[in-house]
Order: C-alpha cells, then structure tokens, then sequence
C-alpha cells in the first residue's frame, strides 16, 4: 500500500518544530551567504583578509606585465620582451651601444598600483646576467620602489653593450 502525504495537517513532532528548521536554515543561509561575499570579493579590486591559508601554488592572475621605459645603463636602442604579471615577471634585454655605468637600467610600471611599496626580489635567469651579478661593480640592483613601480639599476660596471640578459622578478605587496 502506498503511503501519502495529508498536507492539510501540520506535523507535530517536537524534532523537527518548524522554527528550529528556519533557524538552522537561515543559518546556514547567512554563512554561505557570507562565503559567496568573501568569494565574489576575490575577483574585485578589494582585499579580502584569511587566517592561516595552506596552498599547494600561487597562480598568477590575468594581468599583464609592467610596462618599462629603458635608462643608458641598457644603452642606445636596446631590444627588451617582457613576460607574466605584475607579481612575477622575466625581463630579458638585449643591451644597445655605449650602456653607461651606475645608472639606470629600466623604469617598471605596474600595470595596477599597490597599496603600499611591495617588496620586489630579484634573480638572474641567463648565464651573462649570472656572470653580471657575480661581480659586484656590474651587480644589478632593484632600486627604489613604490606603489607604482620599482627602478633597475646597475653598478660601477656597465652591462656589456649588444649582449642578451634575462632576469626574473617576484614582486609581493
């Protein structure tokens, strides 16, 4: 025999008392509320503040790389390709003629401006840069840095005019 349902009599059963289902109902209507703000949040310009994250990678957003605009210490007419984001980027320069010494190598522009000076670190990433940086006159250096942008800098020791070098940039702000 089949069972139905009389839906013109109320249940009483004290278990399962319709205030305390739209008590927890709205409960749990509130958090995940809550959840789908603080996600939604994610994908705007808004800081959005967690507690002791574990993540396995950082995945760089879709954002474009910094712009640059090339000092003399990349010497007259270099070649230069940018590739990532504003967090983590590889710059590579193919120096001009005449690079000079203790001067700037290029202007980063962030493409989007931090809310205060990140840090910026910096590793070479080909062998002639490795060599550069080996040699504290040549040592290139990030110089200073603020919400939008950081200088590159080089030492007492120009790069070596048309010669390719490629660096990496890990920016956290």
């Amino acid at each position: 025999m089949a069972s139905t349902i009389d839906t013109s009599k109320p249940v009483t059963n004290s278990a399962l008392d319709s205030s305390v289902i739209r008590a927890n109902f709205t409960a749990a209507y509130n958090d995940i509320g809550t959840l789908q703000t603080s996600v939604a949040a994610l994908g705007t310009t808004s800081d959005v503040t967690f507690r002791d994250v574990t993540l396995r990678h950082i995945k760089r957003g879709s954002q474009t790389a910094p712009t640059s605009v090339e000092g003399t210490g990349a010497g007259t007419a270099p070649t230069v390709s940018i590739s990532g984001t504003d967090s983590a980027f590889q710059y590579n320069l193919t120096t001009g003629g005449s690079t000079a010494t203790s001067a700037t190598i290029t202007t980063f522009t962030f493409n989007v401006a931090y809310a205060s000076a990140p840090l910026v670190f910096m590793v070479p990433s080909s062998r002639t840069a490795w060599e550069a940086q080996s040699t504290a006159a040549t040592s290139a250096l990030v110089g200073a840095v603020s919400t939008t942008g950081f200088v590159f800098n080089i030492g007492t020791t120009a790069l070596t005019s048309t010669t390719a070098y490629s660096w990496r940039f890990l920016v956290i702000g």
